[in-house]
């Protein structure tokens, strides 16, 4: 977030200057070959009524997702002055379109306020990618943000299953991007029988001692069917990775 309003200052410094000094810090305890991208917005018009229409346009990114650059990653933090609008929703469609196709994706979104420039609303565009299928993840944390911004970026990260922070001063905002940080570089390795559970009991696949692997969909149910002898006790553990 680079709009115009991290100027404000947070005991202190002003907001811009806090984020830069946090992001200085995730990048340094970032391990070596990390995926990392960037995406700015709000660098490349001021906040007036005249410059609107350019600045919801003003999403750049500077950064490609690939392998971490310490020095340049800092250095285009460092540059970057905050002065426009607030375009979260094309900002989340952007950044999107840089992951790669397969396997977990996650973005960190960092905002001190709502989306000034809606539509597309932001809660909206994080339902449009969860809808299309892809292992995303937004992770979002609002800085000295008010009620109607939490409940903005709390509702971009249930949706796709992130998670949603809040931050007030250096400390704060600090762990905040390295906790977040953290949840989207995970992955996990998953072991078992590839199976197709179904929606109803009926037709549900018989399955024999051992360990299965599928895939249940929000509000979905999956069933399957084992034999249990007489006089045997089943039991079952499962491991779910939201």
């Amino acid at each position: 977030d680079a709009s115009g309003s991290m100027r404000e200052a947070v005991g202190g410094a002003t907001k811009m200057a806090v984020a830069k000094q946090a992001v200085r810090s995730l990048v340094d305890q970032m391990p070596d070959g990390a995926r990392l991208g960037l995406a700015l917005y709000g660098t490349g018009t001021g906040n007036s009524a005249a410059e609107k229409a350019a600045g919801c346009d003003d999403v750049t990114v500077p950064h490609k997702v690939g392998p971490l650059d310490r020095a340049a990653f800092a250095a285009t933090v460092d540059s970057a002055q905050p002065r426009g609008y607030t375009p979260i929703g094309k900002a989340l469609r952007v950044a999107a379109a840089q992951l790669p196709t397969e396997g977990p994706r996650a973005i960190v979104l960092v905002s001190d306020g709502v989306d000034t420039c809606a539509p597309p609303d932001p809660c909206e565009v994080a339902r449009e990618l969860a809808q299309q299928g892809v292992d995303l993840r937004i992770h979002a944390v609002g800085f000295g943000v008010d009620g109607r911004a939490q409940q903005q970026l709390s509702c971009v990260a249930q949706i796709t299953g992130g998670t949603y922070a809040d931050a007030t001063d250096a400390a704060s905002l600090s762990r905040a991007l390295n906790r977040a940080t953290v949840r989207a570089q995970r992955s996990y390795e998953v072991a078992g029988r590839p199976i197709d559970g179904t929606p109803q009991p009926a037709g549900a696949p018989r399955v024999t001692p051992g360990a299965y692997l599928d895939r249940v969909g929000r509000d979905e149910h999956n069933h399957y069917a084992i034999d249990v002898p007489a006089a045997s006790t089943l039991y079952a553990s499962a491991t779910m990775i939201a």
